[in-house]
């Protein structure tokens, strides 16, 4: 009896020992797979659609807290939510993404009291048109250096919002252009030359005088996820122009 006894008493730790590792086991195999859960949520669609909602819910939040938003940015802001409904995350997202740029552009312009449109200022258009007659004709020297550093200086102004400075710089652009001039050439001068909205390259639209980086952004990318210009005066609808910008440039801008 005593063997038998001992021998059950072995057995019965036997026993604790191979449950004790069946448990480990149980345990071990269970934290793989709460691991390989937890990394497959990574790439789990449900988290796009739910950082998608996310955005597009932000674009439109944002938009209300805008004081008359433009029509493109209602536009955008409705697409993206348009896509999303249908299920169309990628183009949904980029819709959002560009809509939540602009505004938190138009918010910083805003704070920043930056002014949106351009001033009206005739002297400096007739002196960059009579600038790149001169340079046409074959004219060279100071005056016409000192004369595009004048008109340089003057769009600087134009952007900063000091008008009467640069009228003034303008003006005195035109008089040194007129001591180069050739006295008998009483031509009249040559309409600028016209600026397509839907080809034009950056270069192209720097000519336009108070024409930023920004807002050559603002129109390559109304190009790329809107549509061509189907009229200059949709020029508005673009972030950072105005109704006077269009109708102080509209002779030089076509589609």
């Amino acid at each position: 009896m005593n063997i038998f006894g001992y021998r059950a008493g072995k057995n019965n730790i036997f026993s604790h020992c191979l449950c004790a590792s069946v448990i480990i086991l149980i345990l071990f195999s269970s934290s793989i797979s709460v691991n390989a859960e937890s990394t497959d949520e990574n790439y789990d669609p449900k988290l796009q659609h739910i950082e998608v909602r996310a955005m597009v819910t932000r674009a439109e939040k944002t938009l209300t807290k805008i004081k008359s938003p433009s029509l493109l940015l209602r536009r955008l802001v409705g697409m993206a939510r348009e896509n999303f409904n249908e299920g169309r995350l990628d183009d949904a997202r980029a819709f959002a993404e560009r809509a939540i740029a602009s505004l938190d552009s138009l918010v910083s312009a805003q704070r920043d009291q930056t002014p949106v449109a351009t001033p009206i200022i005739e002297a400096l258009l007739q002196a960059i048109t009579r600038l790149e007659s001169a340079k046409a004709s074959g004219l060279k020297g100071a005056h016409l250096a000192t004369a595009e550093e004048l008109i340089r200086t003057a769009e600087e102004y134009l952007n900063l919002g000091k008008v009467s400075e640069a009228n003034m710089l303008s003006k005195r652009a035109i008089a040194m252009i007129s001591e180069v001039e050739i006295p008998k050439a009483k031509k009249p001068s040559p309409k600028p030359k016209t600026i397509n909205l839907n080809t034009a390259s950056r270069t192209e639209l720097g000519l336009i005088p108070g024409m930023t980086k920004r807002r050559i952004d603002n129109i390559y990318w109304f190009r790329n996820y809107i549509g061509n210009f189907r009229s200059v005066n949709e020029l508005i609808y673009v972030p950072g122009f105005s109704s006077q910008f269009v109708a102080m440039y509209k002779n030089i801008l076509s589609i």
